[in-house]
């Protein structure tokens, strides 16, 4: 088997997704087993989202008029053709070369990209913020528009001269949040994608990416050492300052806040209010429910306790 290196984790419900380099995607289960292994030929993935049967992709050809490509994965009808090779040709865990399902070329070039049920959304820079619905059945994918709202006229500016953009799409509690690297945000709704309501965050790190918490809220990660769980109004209920490192993925379990990130991880109890944080040697790119945590190394080791753990 070869060797793969992680650049980002997606968590779902019925798969977790790993895309690693050289357009490798690794679906793992909650133990962290690989269940299957594909290889992108020829598409460097430059962002990417997971939601139920299907992953998204996109590509863009930076200083190239193409502009970008976004394709999507059927994991459920992959996988099935994966299992019928493996019982066919004896395939034992080498990466299966894979077509995508559907794809597009688009003008622009896209910022962010996040997956909802059966829904794509994402931002070309300056162009706008788009919606749109996956369609399957027994001929295939086929992609409609649900809807597209104008790029969002910034307040801020993001250090000396630069424009600020969008670092991050969450959905939660119906609609669409969208962050911008300055901390700036709007919610959308996602049926229509009217704009329901806008506001900052006081941050002067730039904010990197969110993670959707459900009806804890929504983490706000940036790229230096501070984070924020805001609700789903964006009202700021904690604010995580003098952080070992950035934050990368974080998961709520029924009693804490769990994170993993830059050589750390870190918990937040809701009952206690009590910081605690866990020095790792490798990056933790992602916190799987069982209890791991995905490092950027490729390798899955406990998240949490270690000898030089500290209380913030």
């Amino acid at each position: 088997m070869e060797e793969f290196l992680p650049s980002r984790f997606h968590r779902g419900e019925d798969r977790n997704v790993v895309i690693c380099s050289d357009g490798i995607i690794q679906i793992i289960d909650a133990e962290g087993r690989a269940t299957s292994i594909f290889r992108l030929q020829d598409y460097p993935i430059h962002s990417s989202s997971a939601s139920g049967e299907f992953v998204i992709v996109s590509s863009t050809d930076y200083g190239s008029q193409a502009g970008s490509h976004i394709g999507i994965i059927d994991v459920a009808a992959t996988e099935e053709e994966l299992s019928t090779a493996r019982k066919n040709d004896g395939l034992r865990g080498d990466p299966v070369d894979l077509a995508l399902a559907w794809q597009r070329d688009l003008e622009g070039t896209i910022e962010a990209l996040e997956s909802h049920e059966d829904n794509i959304i994402f931002s070309l820079k300056g162009l706008g913020v788009y919606s749109m619905r996956i369609n399957k059945d027994s001929e295939g994918i086929s992609v409609d528009e649900n809807w597209r709202a104008s790029y969002p006229k910034w307040s801020r500016k993001v250090g000396a001269g630069l424009i600020d953009g969008i670092a991050s799409i969450t959905t939660n509690e119906g609609f669409a949040q969208i962050i911008s690297e300055g901390g700036e945000w709007l919610m959308l709704s996602l049926g229509e994608g009217a704009l329901s309501r806008r506001g900052f965050l006081q941050i002067s790190d730039p904010v990197y990416r969110a993670a959707p918490l459900g009806t804890r809220g929504t983490l706000v990660m940036t790229r230096g050492s501070r984070a924020m769980l805001v609700d789903n109004e964006f009202n700021v209920l904690y604010d995580f300052k003098k952080l070992p490192g950035p934050v990368l993925d974080a998961l709520c379990t029924e009693d804490e806040l769990r994170w993993t990130g830059w050589r750390h991880d870190g918990a937040f109890s809701f009952g206690s209010s009590k910081l605690e944080t866990f020095p790792r040697r490798e990056i933790g790119l992602g916190v799987l429910v069982s209890g791991l945590c995905l490092c950027n190394d490729g390798e899955l080791s406990e998240w949490g306790y270690s000898p030089g753990s500290s209380v913030v």
